[in-house]
């Protein structure tokens, strides 16, 4: 029986093979100051602006190190560009298909590798992100605009992920295309043309036919007389030449991004070396230290620092002079050997930027504010000046100008708006305190929630601390404090009943919000 997200997947492709497309897109959709470039690696025409579709500031952020400059030397910004972006590409193919088949040899994930390289050459010569001579950030666009990005995902099938940011955002865009080609991947060692699991030349070149003409045309590239079939002798140079490789100097290159984390939509994720491995392993004060991907920690004369998720790391600034843009590789059995304080988000970022809005208060912004799919990403909407909206969360970056976002909620659209800097903030947004029915499932200090989940609710001396009692359901509180904690925000509420003084929890907001699952705000 085919998984139910490979019928999805190979509905998501079936366009290719007969070239009737679900969105009748007009070309060079959303193309603004388009630019040309040359048909060679990382420049290869049309490039547009990349703000279209996500946030110039995100890009600057997480993917400096893989934009394509041309206002330097080009030849030798290809050729470090070239290492880069190998290195990457390389990584997150190995990342993707150890996730997706953890039992794959060591020869499928060479010739896997090697079928993802030659697709971004075939599809882009890795052409992805562009500073253009205007002065612009741009990505690259082509087949008359509708194929955006390195692997070419086009408009015309695919209108709803690239309005959402899938074209624009490399880790997504290639984790989005490597979905499709592994759908073709995974269903070559049956095909025909393709004498088993271990014919790995022919499994490249019949994952990238079904790529390029559908599922149906998996074994295209043994038919010379079909009208593609120039595409697949094409690919099959790009494999026995592997053109891109005279641009790389250094093949062992480690990846200037954390592409795994990006590829787990992580968001404001940085990129860690491994301390040397010959050297006893020393912590050094105001070092960033990344655990897995996942803490992010700082050495202080206090001891050993660190937030819950790497994505909060700015907020480590409060406590030390770290840089949070450079980072060091913690062993987790180093890290579990020593004694850290693991800070609440909600407590160390509002002494790092005292201006931030907490989970639950209500905003409103002051000016036109785009609604983004997540942080950066493609417009879902737009909020117009005056709308009050409730905070659900947050994500600070940038420890110099503590640039915010704030996720809210805007005709039934969840998704992230920006929210200025430490110099602009009330230019975008202010905190809203008329007496209005309350739009957050989070009441406020001193509006009073009702009990509404059956089992009742245990008031508690801290919001995991003791039980004093329980209150059942339907009891009628004040809520004197409003606590949030950990990376789902939980919300906790300090409240007195009958007398005693205590926490009772009251749900979270991430992934879902629960909250009105436990109590219920009074209007």
């Amino acid at each position: 029986m085919v998984h139910q997200y490979f019928i999805k997947l190979l509905v998501l492709i079936c366009f290719f093979s007969s070239h009737v497309f679900a969105q009748s897109t007009p070309d060079y959709y959303k193309c603004n100051n388009r630019v040309g470039g040359e048909w060679n690696y990382g420049r290869a025409p049309a490039a547009c602006d990349s703000q279209s579709f996500g946030d110039d500031r995100v890009v600057l952020q997480d993917y400096s190190p893989l934009i394509f400059n041309d206002l330097v030397n080009i030849t030798s910004e290809r050729s470090r560009y070239m290492n880069e972006l190998n290195a990457v590409i390389k990584a997150a193919a190995v990342y993707y298909l150890k996730k997706r088949k953890p039992q794959a040899s060591v020869g499928e994930l060479d010739a896997w590798t090697l079928g993802i390289l030659t697709t971004a050459s075939q599809e882009s010569y890795w052409s992805h992100y562009r500073m253009a001579s205007d002065k612009r950030l741009k990505m690259m666009r082509g087949d008359f605009g509708h194929g955006h990005g390195i692997m070419q995902v086009d408009d015309r099938a695919h209108f709803n992920a690239i309005e959402k940011g899938i074209g624009w955002n490399l880790a997504a865009h290639i984790t989005y295309a490597m979905d499709i080609y592994y759908a073709a991947w995974s269903r070559t060692p049956t095909q025909k043309c393709v004498r088993g699991e271990t014919d790995y030349l022919a499994r490249i070149r019949s994952a990238w036919s079904a790529y390029n003409g559908g599922p149906s045309r998996i074994c295209r590239w043994q038919n010379p007389n079909d009208k593609w079939a120039k595409n697949d002798k094409n690919f099959y140079n790009q494999i026995t030449n592997k053109r891109w490789q005279a641009f790389v100097k250094d093949q062992n290159k480690t990846p200037s991004v954390n592409i795994a984390c990006l590829m787990e939509k992580g968001t404001n994720c940085t990129g860690s070396v491994q301390p040397p491995k010959d050297q006893p392993f020393e912590f050094l004060p105001n070092q960033l230290y990344l655990v897995q991907n996942q803490k992010a920690c700082v050495m202080t004369e206090n001891g050993l620092q660190c937030m819950e998720d790497q994505k909060d790391r700015a907020c480590l600034t409060a406590l030390s002079s770290v840089n949070t843009e450079k980072s060091v590789q913690l062993d987790e059995k180093i890290f579990n050997q020593t004694t850290a304080k693991i800070w609440n988000r909600h407590e160390l970022c509002k002494i790092f930027e005292p201006n931030l809005f907490g989970t639950g208060e209500n905003i409103q912004v002051q000016k036109n504010i785009n609604l983004r799919s997540s942080v950066g990403a493609g417009v879902v909407g737009t909020l117009p000046a005056k709308t009050v909206v409730a905070v659900l969360d947050f994500e600070l970056r940038n420890s110099n100008t503590k640039d915010r976002y704030y996720k809210v909620q805007y005709q039934n659209k969840t998704g992230f708006i920006f929210a200025g800097n430490t110099g602009d903030q009330e230019d975008w947004v202010i905190r809203y305190l008329a007496p209005t029915p309350p739009l957050s499932s989070v009441a406020q200090v001193n509006q009073k929630i009702k009990i509404v989940i059956a089992s009742g609710i245990n008031l508690r001396v801290s919001p995991t601390g003791k039980v004093i009692t329980a209150i059942p359901e339907g009891a009628v509180l004040t809520v004197e404090k409003v606590i949030t904690e950990g990376v789902d925000n939980n919300i906790y509420y300090q409240v007195r009943y009958q007398g005693k003084v205590g926490t009772v929890y009251s749900g979270k907001l991430k992934p879902l919000d629960t909250v009105k699952s436990w109590t219920a705000v009074i209007k």
